[in-house]
């Protein structure tokens, strides 16, 4: 298996909401980690697990999510995804970074990281803005993610 094969088979086991297929994503042990959008670090494969079993127990339909604009590099045993994480024709809100491993042959993931991102035009972006609070996220989309309308 690739590593872009590997990725295919994490964002395949979201959109199906399948905790089984998103399990045997998934490397095991402490060092696992994964930060959903806007939330923080969860560490350890099953806490990640049992994260992934909450949002998909919400019983809302998964957006069909999909990796574009994807970078791999590889360093032996280890290797990484960047990509935009996009549904339908709508832009990209969300960047991910996958981490895989390789044991026994097979890529497992070791961490995944969501954020959202700043579109051109937010206030953040306009040259004179500088506070903290004139930053705005597409709250929507950060909330598509979990299948929620914000």
């Amino acid at each position: 298996m690739s590593v872009l094969s590997a990725n295919a088979a994490f964002y395949d086991a979201f959109t199906s909401a399948d905790v089984r297929k998103m399990q045997d994503v998934w490397a095991a042990g402490d060092g696992v980690s994964c930060v959903h959008p806007g939330h923080p670090v969860i560490a350890g494969s099953a806490a990640v697990v049992n994260s992934w079993r909450a949002l998909f127990s919400t019983g809302a339909e998964m957006p069909a999510l999909r990796a574009t604009r994807q970078k791999v590099v590889i360093r032996g045993n280890v290797a990484w995804v960047t990509c935009q994480e996009t549904t339908g024709d709508e832009p990209s809100s969300l960047e991910a970074i996958n981490v895989f491993e390789r044991r026994d042959g097979k890529w497992l993931m070791c961490h995944h990281h969501a954020s959202p991102v700043f579109v051109w035009g937010s206030p953040a972006l306009v040259p004179g803005h500088t506070s903290a609070r004139s930053l705005r996220v597409p709250r929507r989309r950060v909330a598509g993610y979990y299948g929620r309308r914000a």
